[in-house]
């Protein structure tokens, strides 16, 4: 299926080595997932989104965007398409006023529950759905869950942000079932796997594709982003995101429904998987 990649950083970095240098980078990651590339990159707190319907691993546009961008916040999206037709509108990342999202899964029966989960979208938002896929669906359900959690402030709030993704799952399993726990399983079940951010925040939910994270804690790891001398394992650096690691370097891979996310402070947490008769909760 697709391929997801994300770091927040304390710091703006260059992500080339990330994207297309290193052994197991995103460029070369695509050679098996040709069905178009996106990034989206934070700029004086603007989220700007580049994305094209040519394989990465051929586009010299996707190189040199990944050489020559510099952002404390990136997301990046290669796609392998499983609903939705080949174009711009169903490329990812999907972008709503300065909040980004990118998934990989699929949605079982999509053609079918379509317009059920539609139906579960507020109404000023069914308008900005402009693709075909499950994916945009899914980000505006989450979306329309986050405007039922109140924020009086202009920071919206990290646990509301968990709670709608709780919520965006249940939901979407009313429809769908629950979330195939296989990485290998058929491309027609169901995986929400996904990462939403706005800049500051950023959130990473295992839906039963794997997704792993890297915190660069140790002095001795030099990650595709940069090296440091950095030794404290209270406050890293950055956090990495990706569908598979891109280096040796230590990672970690998230449990199904497991949730890890990085707030405005850069206080890094992790959010697994409770169960009770209402539903998934979080622990």
């Amino acid at each position: 299926m697709c391929r997801l990649f994300a770091f927040r950083s304390i710091e703006p970095v260059k992500p080339s080595d990330c994207l297309i240098n290193s052994n197991n980078s995103m460029l070369n990651q695509s050679i098996k997932n040709q069905d178009g590339w996106g990034i989206s990159y934070f700029s004086d707190g603007k989220s700007e989104v580049i994305k094209n319907i040519e394989s990465a691993y051929v586009d010299k546009r996707f190189i040199r965007t990944s050489s020559e961008i510099t952002s404390n916040t990136i997301l990046s999206h290669i796609r392998n398409a499983t609903q939705g037709k080949l174009d711009r509108y169903n490329t990812q990342p999907f972008k709503y006023k300065d909040w980004v999202f990118a998934h990989n899964g699929n949605l079982k029966n999509f053609p079918v529950i379509k317009k059920e989960l539609i139906s579960k979208i507020d109404k000023k938002l069914q308008k900005n759905i402009k693709g075909n896929t499950d994916s945009e669906v899914i980000f505006n359900i989450l979306l329309s869950k986050m405007n039922k959690f109140p924020c009086k402030n202009i920071k919206y709030p990290l646990m509301n942000l968990v709670e709608a993704t709780r919520d965006t799952i249940n939901e979407i399993e009313n429809y769908t079932g629950k979330i195939y726990q296989d990485e290998n399983g058929s491309s027609q079940e169901t995986y929400i796997t996904f990462i939403i951010t706005n800049g500051s925040l950023m959130l990473a939910h295992q839906g039963g594709k794997d997704i792993y994270y890297s915190q660069h804690r140790y002095s001795n790891e030099t990650t595709c982003l940069c090296s440091s001398n950095h030794t404290s394992i209270d406050s890293p650096k950055h956090i990495i995101f990706s569908s598979e690691p891109i280096d040796n370097n230590n990672w970690e891979k998230l449990n199904p429904y497991e949730i890890v996310a990085v707030d405005y402070d850069f206080k890094i947490q992790s959010f697994k998987q409770m169960v009770s008769n209402e539903g998934l909760r979080i622990e």
